[in-house]
């Protein structure tokens, strides 16, 4: 079954078919201020276009153009939509977008398509889904805007200009997203509504028009180039029937699934429809069947029938043991589960289709999970379905590091960290792909530290700092997560909007990347300042003061007034304005930089003098002295606020709260500082409770967790290079590198972790330590208490 062509449009036969790639363009593509056909004001000759009876969603539209080439051509054709589009040409699936940003980066992707002479159909499905979209899709109004700059086709082509036909798709609703609230596009599809669809000439709106325009204008969409390739998309293979049967009418939430009622019969059906064979479904029946993805899965589904029924197809990460309680237990298992959604409660999260005649149905967006429960019905007339299938999505990575370990049980981590991070990362970086689809600066800050760990592609991190200097509004801080149409504001996560700027500095390609954003660092951090109260501390700003999961922490926040001053917020403020003292000397701002080493440096003191205590030695969470968690002591080394030695005790210490897998970070970094690796195996014990438990991913905090794929959970990944190995860059672009590994138990470890400089290679066996550094290369190598200065070449150093 051909599961990639348009939904309806008849295309004309012909003996050759248009192709198409995507391009990257550079933020000025083929000269859009300056070529022919362009506007000096980023003005494009083409307009964005919408179906004549249309004013806003939730509405699917098809739009489509024939156009005749007298000869063959090449054109690039800049395309996007709003909310979404998928181009075709000539019927066959060319591309998606637009990727995703706001209204005022509203992306274009450009695809660079060839047209043999002859009669050629150009169409597009484009929907909004009004209320129901996803928290992170942003949308002015309903519409298509396709243009290319051949002047030669200007007026054949472009929308606005061209005899564009669109066509409302009746048969599309839109369902609220249930306990996902943060997703969207989930689908009703009711084929025998394609019967009321008609033509009409398009609408004609308003002119595509780049965000180098600033005058004079109306709320439109600015748009600018995409900077992303397009996801990996693969059909998903690995799916097996764990259950099916014939049920009565009813909710399927309340039916536990068990062994003793599932049907052989059915079951092998399933399995041969999976496999590629048709199945019938007789008159006045009802089955289900649950199906394993044998792992955590983001994908689009696709169904054809032949026949009338009801086809319901719903994703869940894991079965919950008993209804209307969020404990899981081992993933792997079914037995005596069910099949239902978290606070709802409901039968399931997905796409409901209500078949007629012979027919296809694709999600417009992916879902995410490891079992899909799949429910037929039928009336009078039996149905066929004549395919099933998964088209796996996600961002085409390329993952060129490598690790290894004489612990079998790090290669797990590795593997459920490296599985988490793909399946958080789409368009942009995401908290969860099942609930919000968002991207926190919190959770982000970690993916994107784990992705300069495996590979040198940087183009999803340069997107996440771009989106959150472009999330602040008039007071200056960033929102906790963008895009999203709704707003949030996290305090804390905009200070590790600072330290992800000196991130990229440090790991990154280029600086210039980093410059641009450092306008907007400083006005954040000027926000901070007016919270700065007469002792000198950070009273915590407006908004949602959230640090970590932690179980007794009201909100994630650590215990105290709204208005007092607190460690945790006071540490990750001094790591901002440290880290920005040294983006500020990068970017040869002396002034800037002598300014805030003097608020860091007199911010010191007064957290030493507030919160430390010589009785009980350790730094409270609290100007009472009352709370006390290994957050404040691990961020109070790493702001040298608490010496080494003065931390080790504290950790010791009972009673403390203890971070989650979040915060474990930073407690993680704290270690290798105290040079602990075993310190570090010994807190990885939670991710390998994770494997045993059947997790194909990382979750979100303690059991019961509400997300069996949560982004944070990746950043061992990370500290297996960074503090296992120690290799870290201390200088911008990785000028100079650090090698210090953690001292362990771990009979052997090796990792070969790229660089913008090339290859840094470093193995430990025997208490011996062998490093491979690329040409000029300057380092810093420690192992045990010797210490070598180093300038490219291989170093071996004994214990």
């Amino acid at each position: 079954m051909r599961r990639d062509r348009l939904f309806s449009y008849a295309c004309d036969a012909m003996a050759k078919i248009a192709t198409a790639r995507r391009l990257i363009l550079s933020s000025d593509p083929f000269g859009l201020r300056r070529g022919e056909g362009w506007n000096r004001e980023g003005i494009w000759p083409a307009n964005w276009i919408s179906h004549p009876e249309v004013k806003e969603g939730p509405i699917a539209v098809e739009y489509a153009l024939k156009v005749e080439f007298a000869d063959k051509a090449n054109l690039n054709l800049h395309v996007t939509g709003d909310d979404r589009y998928e181009l075709y040409l000539d019927g066959e699936l060319v591309g998606r977008g637009p990727e995703r940003g706001d209204e005022d980066n509203w992306a274009f992707e450009t695809y660079e398509a060839t047209f043999d002479a002859g009669v050629h159909t150009i169409s597009a499905l484009v929907w909004s889904a009004g209320e129901t979209k996803a928290y992170a899709q942003h949308s002015i109004c309903h519409g298509f805007l396709l243009a290319t700059e051949h002047p030669s086709f200007i007026d054949a082509i472009n929308t606005g200009k061209a005899d564009w036909k669109a066509m409302v798709l009746p048969e599309f609703t839109f369902k609220a997203p249930q306990s996902a609230w943060g997703t969207g596009d989930r689908i009703r599809f009711v084929a025998s509504m394609r019967d009321q669809a008609k033509w009409f000439s398009a609408k004609r709106l308003h002119p595509g028009v780049m965000n180098i325009a600033e005058s004079e204008l109306d709320r439109i969409h600015l748009l600018r180039p995409a900077t992303l390739p397009a996801m990996y998309e693969a059909d998903w293979t690995k799916t097996t029937v764990r259950h099916a049967q014939e049920i009565a009418d009813g909710p399927t939430h309340l039916i536990p699934v068990r062994q003793a009622d599932s049907s052989e019969t059915w079951t092998e059906k399933f399995t041969q429809l999976l496999a590629g064979s048709s199945i019938q479904i007789p008159p006045r029946t009802r089955v289900r069947a649950i199906l394993d993805l044998n792992d955590y899965v983001c994908a689009r589904h696709w169904i054809g029938w032949n026949g009338s029924g009801t086809v319901r197809l719903n994703w869940q990460e894991a079965l919950f043991i008993k209804d209307k309680d969020m404990s899981k237990g081992n993933r792997d298992e079914l037995e005596g589960k069910h099949f239902s959604t978290i606070w709802s409660w409901e039968d399931g999260i997905g796409d409901e289709v209500i078949a007629e005649h012979v027919g296809q149905f694709r999600s417009l967006w992916w879902h995410a999970g490891r079992y899909v429960e799949v429910v037929i019905e039928t009336e009078a007339e039996s149905l066929t379905i004549t395919g099933l299938g998964f088209i796996e999505t996600h961002y085409p990575y390329e993952f060129s590091s490598s690790f290894k370990s004489s612990d079998p049980d790090l290669a797990d981590i590795h593997r459920i960290g490296i599985r988490t991070l793909e399946m958080c990362s789409h368009e942009t970086y995401m908290d969860c792909p099942y609930y919000e689809q968002l991207q926190y600066v919190g959770d982000t800050r970690l993916q994107v530290l784990t992705t300069y760990t495996l590979g040198q592609d940087h183009r999803l991190p340069q997107q996440a700092l771009r989106a959150f200097n472009e999330s602040r509004r008039n007071r200056g801080i960033t929102h906790s997560r963008y895009p999203s149409r709704v707003r949030q504001v996290i305090p804390p996560f905009s200070l590790w909007w600072i330290c992800m700027l000196h991130d990229a500095m440090l790991y990154g390609q280029n600086f210039d990347e980093v410059k641009r954003h450092l306008p907007g660092a400083r006005i954040v951090l000027d926000y901070f300042r007016q919270f700065v109260n007469e002792d000198g501390l950070l009273t915590p700003p407006p908004g949602w003061n959230y640090i970590d999961w932690v179980p007794s922490w009201r909100n994630g926040m650590p215990p105290t007034s709204a208005d007092r001053p607190t460690a945790p917020i006071n540490l990750q403020y001094y790591l901002a304005l440290n880290a920005m003292s040294e983006l500020e000397a990068q970017a040869d701002e002396p002034l800037l930089q002598s300014r805030l080493e003097s608020q860091y440096s007199s911010l010191k003191p007064a957290i030493r003098k507030h919160f430390w205590s010589p009785e009980l030695g350790l730094l409270c969470d609290d100007l009472e002295h009352k709370h006390f968690s290994e957050h404040s002591q691990a961020l109070g080394l790493l702001t040298d606020v608490l010496t080494r030695a003065e931390t080790r005790e504290a950790l010791k210490k009972p009673g403390l709260e203890k971070t989650t897998i979040y915060f474990t970070h930073y407690l993680f970094e704290a270690f290798w500082i105290l040079g602990e690796g075993n310190a570090i195996l010994d807190r990885l014990d939670l991710w390998r409770g994770l494997v045993k438990n059947g997790l194909k991913t990382t979750i979100e905090m303690p059991e019961p967790t509400r997300s069996d794929c949560h982004a944070w959970g990746a950043h061992p990944i990370y500290h297996t290079y960074a503090s296992l190995l120690g290799i870290r860059p201390t200088e911008a672009n990785f000028g100079k590198v650090i090698i210090n590994p953690a001292d362990s138990s771990l009979k052997e470890i090796s990792g070969t972790l790229v660089t913008p400089r090339g290859n840094i290679t470093a193995s430990i066996s025997n208490n011996v330590l062998d490093v491979s550094l690329p040409d000029d290369l300057p380092a810093i190598i420690m192992f045990g208490n010797k210490v070598i200065n180093a300038n490219g070449g291989t170093h071996r150093l004994e214990r």
